[in-house]
């Protein structure tokens, strides 16, 4: 399939991408949050899960990000995100003792976890961002390059060998509410659909100059906020299974990240309708382009996502007490873990 871009396309303004070396065919990353109805209860649950991702021992992470989500149920969620090299690398980790047993830990208070995990081909992810090097995400551990082809709607599909071609095409349909899932005490699995679609978004903008910073506030940031609420709120409209807009927590050596978006949808292409069509994307992307202009394409902005499309069986989704309204929970058939 040939891209919507000639070859000799001029980008308006610089971007970069992600090279992955040979011997890293594949993104590997999880969320494992703890959930709990006020930053108190659940911290020393998560305080404890952080020890244990950054220990060193058998499948031991490249890297851990920390953020933290009031969702829309109230419910304050820790957020770590994980990230590995190799599968097989997180496959160890999981079958650690000390891992298994935090998942297995009796289920005897108003504290609960969740864990959405993903392995999927490079050749499926699309890795985008405002800076040379990458401070978060996949992108910490690999070189970037100018990226050529961005700055118009479609510019995804065009740089993403898989969307390009069309394998990263889901089976198209609409999500709809199942009965409320008993999730309460309980160890809950949930199967993906094939291709389902995540991204993370995130801003930064701490390294940027106090005019710039003040401007991105004022002018961006509340309508960034309205986006994300607007997928949270709107799934049925959207086909987007759940967003959650994180503020980052800087444990150690900050990633120079403030907020993102980490959201899930039922297909790339139910991604890129909202991308291309809604208006509240459409005030997101506008928005940042017209305050990049203000100060002639030169702010220090530390912008991007990162896209990933993920096979069939390659999603691992837990839930353990956690509310129906977590996740994948509201709509999509919930066995026990």
């Amino acid at each position: 399939m040939r891209r919507s871009r000639k070859d000799d396309y001029s980008p308006p303004y610089t971007a970069y991408t992600s090279q992955f070396p040979a011997d890293q065919p594949e993104c590997v990353f999880a969320q494992v949050g703890v959930q709990s109805r006020g930053a108190d209860a659940g911290a020393a649950r998560f305080g404890e899960w952080l020890r244990l991702a950054q220990v060193s021992g058998a499948g031991q992470p490249q890297h851990v990000e920390v953020g933290w989500q009031l969702d829309a149920e109230g419910f304050r969620n820790d957020v770590a995100m994980i990230y590995w090299k190799h599968a097989a690398e997180m496959q160890r980790f999981w079958s650690r003792d000390d891992v298994a047993a935090w998942l297995d830990a009796p289920l005897d208070s108003e504290v609960g976890w969740w864990r959405e995990a993903l392995r999927a081909p490079v050749s499926a992810l699309d890795a985008n961002y405002s800076v040379e090097q990458a401070t978060w995400g996949t992108g910490r551990h690999v070189p970037q390059t100018l990226e050529q082809f961005h700055g118009y709607y479609g510019s995804m599909r065009d740089r993403t060998p898989d969307f390009l071609e069309g394998r990263a095409d889901g089976q198209e349909g609409r999500i709809a509410f199942l009965p409320e899932a008993k999730s309460r005490r309980r160890r809950l699995r949930v199967q993906a659909p094939d291709k389902v679609c995540f991204i993370r978004g995130a801003f930064g903008w701490d390294q940027a100059l106090a005019e710039e910073q003040r401007a991105f506030m004022e002018e961006m940031f509340p309508v960034y906020r309205t986006g994300a609420n607007y997928l949270r709120d709107h799934p049925l409209e959207t086909n987007c299974i759940s967003a959650r807009m994180i503020e980052e927590v800087h444990a150690g050596a900050s990633n120079f990240v403030q907020s993102e978006t980490l959201a899930w949808f039922l297909t790339l292409k139910d991604l890129e309708r909202w991308m291309h069509h809604h208006p509240t994307h459409a005030a997101i992307y506008g928005g940042v382009f017209k305050l990049m202009q203000k100060f002639d394409f030169k702010m220090r902005l530390n912008l991007g996502h990162e896209v990933i499309v993920v096979p069939e069986g390659q999603a691992l989704l837990g839930y353990a007490n956690c509310h129906p309204g977590t996740g994948f929970l509201p709509f999509f058939p919930a066995l026990p873990l």
